[in-house]
């Protein structure tokens, strides 16, 4: 008696002497069919798994094993429990036999049976463990690990003498051969712990499987608890990085070290595993993997002797700090510089902890070095250069060094395109952030011309649900947003919401940036309620997932807080200046004080002032953000917005003068930056129109009207802004057709 197994009631003979059994109606549906029409996540899944271990695991107990455990075999009723049935081959295990029989008759489905039943030999709970692996198996990756084909000779010698695929490996073979997502699970997600739980349970010898049900349903809920798992060496690194995943806000700062390096070792392996791939010469490839188990000691001596320095017997008690262990081990790279490869996957891993420490020249430089190595390397990957140069510019642009991001994206893509070619994952990475910079810097054709080669390709090569495919429609969505084609944006944000959803677990960070995308869309379309949902969505999101200090998290708090700034309704302009001060004390604590994402929070509060009809105070506020702008190329959209806006805040105190300079200012940048139409270049052209009327001038209506009728063809009459950009004409007596 079992609630996880069908009971039997009664039994007996009927009158022609044929035995029947009389079991409790299950009103339910197989496990798998239930799991893919409930669309269940992988959590979900392993719950029905572990409520089907322990069913097996109190057979076990009374000496019971099942020897059938197959899909068709366990119910799932509308309440969601699982109920292992059909006892009818099962075998009692003799007490005084080490836990073991022989079989006399093979009764078996074969292929869901394990090796040692197809060869008729003894069996043991490690039977039912193997059964128990091919299930989880099945419920990952939508297929067994050998299915059954029309020859039973064919499949069972598969399952005796081949090894099984990795489920990350089936499911992305099967979901490619598909087309699309066949359920809510994507490869990524059951790479590393999940393969080798499920591969452990399916070893061909019974002693190398876990030794009994519970044990491997104690995996399984070590999985679920972020803790380390049995089915995988227990390595120093692998413990770290799951006590920092269940511990990621208190150990954040001086974790990103060790986290990052133990990183590079998983890294030199891929690299020694593509190698073998590519090349098919299993003695070269073996010399590469060889050459890759080296390098991956020689990081781990590395580690060891960065690390001693926080050895209290070594440093008189006093702990370095995450700055002082990275300062060390950038000098201690130079001490390998005969291994030229080690040495550049070093500066590589360096350069990612700097970047992810808002270091960036510091993080520019290591990459800058790593690529000067590569370059000298004969056998490097044919990846190693292009993605150290790729980063490189990820880390210009976060730095503020836009033109310079932009050459070294250039110098990536043609290397990619020579050594990869343009379908490569990696070719169409760069093509994004290329696409993204010139976006950036205003050069609007340029981006277009990539953006629609990005989708092109992406299109042909990539299943329509990809989770990559998110992120460009996201980008080209948030590039229409900004200069006003919400009509474009729209479906295409919508689009990358509904691939994230489905290629994502609801625990991943990825899903709060569709939402918060489309709300920030929303917003700049002045449809504020409706943008509220889908910010505070992203925010909840970020907050839960990713703690309550982080700077994704101060992004978050910057765009609700812009919503509700615009939005004017009771309360809001409080709960916006919360926000927004919030935004920019986390930047402080996690970036660094002179982060040019805050440039974005400092313009909104200064938004937010001209909203309370305190110019004053908006000032301080657009001109923090202009401090931070220094290079009006870079984000010149923003730049000549915040110039735009610091002049009417100026107009506001009567600085006439000074309000003048600036509009004149802002609508240089505009008018060499950005192509008509743009809303700011209308709005740097109405702002010039303005302080023109201030001062009597009769150009003011030449730029004032064209400018009120080019922002409202492109964002509409009714937009607030457009508005607002009536509302200041009016008090300069300037008139246009769309404000009447």
């Amino acid at each position: 008696t079992h609630p996880n197994i069908a009971r039997l009631l009664d039994g007996g003979s009927t009158p022609d002497g044929r035995p029947y059994l009389v079991m409790e109606l299950v009103d339910g549906e197989q496990i798998t069919d239930y799991a893919d029409t409930a669309r269940l996540d992988i959590p979900s899944r392993l719950e029905l798994v572990l409520a089907v271990a322990e069913a097996v695991s109190a057979a076990h107990r009374q000496l019971v094993v099942h020897r059938d455990i197959k899909p068709s075999n366990i119910l799932v009723g509308r309440d969601g429990v699982p109920k292992l049935l059909d006892f009818g081959i099962a075998k009692l295990l003799a007490a005084d036999a080490g836990a073991e029989t022989t079989i006399a008759i093979r009764l078996m489905t074969p292929s869901y049976a394990a090796p040692e039943q197809l060869r008729g030999e003894r069996i043991t709970v490690a039977t039912d463990v193997y059964a128990l692996g091919v299930l989880l198996y099945e419920l990952l990756t939508g297929m067994a690990p050998f299915p059954a084909d029309d020859n039973e000779v064919t499949t069972q010698r598969r399952i005796l003498e081949d090894e099984p695929r990795a489920p990350a490996e089936a499911l992305r073979a099967r979901t490619a051969a598909a087309g699309e997502l066949l359920f809510s699970i994507t490869p990524r997600q059951l790479r590393g712990d999940l393969d080798n739980i499920v591969l452990r349970a399916l070893e061909k010898d019974p002693a190398r499987r876990y030794r009994s049900v519970a044990e491997l349903a104690a995996d399984i809920t070590a999985f679920l608890a972020g803790e380390p798992v049995r089915a995988r060496p227990a390595t120093a690194g692998y413990r770290m990085r799951k006590f920092l995943h269940r511990n990621r806000v208190p150990v954040a700062a001086a974790a990103v070290v060790l986290l990052t390096l133990s990183g590079g070792l998983a890294a030199t392996a891929w690299q020694a595993q593509a190698a073998e791939s590519a090349r098919g010469d299993a003695v070269s490839a073996r010399g590469d993997a060889e050459a890759a188990a080296a390098r991956a000691t020689e990081v781990t001596n590395f580690l060891v002797s960065l690390f001693a320095a926080s050895d209290p017997s070594r440093n008189g008690g006093v702990e370095p700090s995450v700055r002082e262990l990275l300062e060390e081990g950038i000098a201690r790279v130079d001490s390998l510089s005969e291994q030229p490869t080690l040495q550049a996957e070093l500066l590589m891993t360096l350069g990612q902890v700097q970047r992810w420490r808002g270091e960036y020249r510091s993080s520019a430089d290591l990459y800058a070095r790593a690529s000067a190595l590569w370059r000298g390397i004969d056998a490097a990957p044919d990846t190693a250069l292009v993605t150290s140069t790729n980063i490189r510019g990820i880390v210009l642009t976060l730095g503020g060094f836009p033109d310079s991001a932009v050459t070294r994206f250039e110098e990536a893509l043609a290397l990619a395109e020579r050594d990869l070619g343009e379908e490569h994952g990696i070719t169409l990475s760069i093509l994004a952030n290329l696409a993204v910079s010139k976006d950036r810097q205003g050069a609007d054709a340029e981006a277009d011309a990539l953006y629609s080669r990005l989708v092109a390709l992406e299109e042909r090569v990539l299943p329509p649900d990809h989770p990559d495919r998110s992120y460009t429609l996201g980008n080209l969505g948030l590039r229409y947003a900004v200069v006003g084609r919400f009509a474009e944006a729209e479906p295409l944000l919508r689009e990358a919401l509904r691939i994230v959803s489905v290629s994502h677990g609801e625990d991943s960070p990825d899903q709060a940036v569709p939402r918060e995308n489309l709300g920030m869309m929303l917003r700049e379309a002045g449809r504020y309620d409706e943008a509220e949902s889908y910010l505070r969505e992203g925010f909840e999101l970020r907050r839960r997932i990713l703690g309550e200090t982080h700077r994704y998290v101060a992004e978050s708090l910057f765009s609700n807080g812009l919503n509700y700034a615009l939005r004017g309704r009771p309360g809001d302009h409080a709960r916006a200046d919360s926000m927004l001060r919030a935004s920019l004390a986390m930047y402080d604590a996690t970036v660094g004080s002179d982060h040019p994402g805050k440039a974005y929070t400092f313009h909104a509060l200064g938004q937010l002032e001209m909203e309370r009809g305190n110019a004053a105070a908006a000032e301080r506020w657009y001109r923090e953000a202009l401090a931070l702008r220094s290079q009006p190329r870079d984000a010149p959209r923003e730049t000549a917005r915040t110039r735009t806006e610091l002049a009417h805040s100026l107009r506001m105190q009567g600085h006439a003068a000074e309000a003048g300079a600036l509009m004149e200012e802002a609508w240089n940048l505009a008018r060499e930056s950005l192509r008509d139409g743009d809303p700011v270049h209308s709005l740097a052209r109405i702002g010039m129109g303005l302080v023109l009327a201030d001062g009597g001038d009769i150009e003011a209506a030449a730029f004032y009207a064209p400018g009120v009728a080019a922002l409202a063809g492109r964002i509409g009459a009714q937009h607030p802004v457009t508005r607002l950009a009536c509302a200041r004409g009016r008090e300069r007596g300037l008139t246009a057709a769309v404000c009447r």
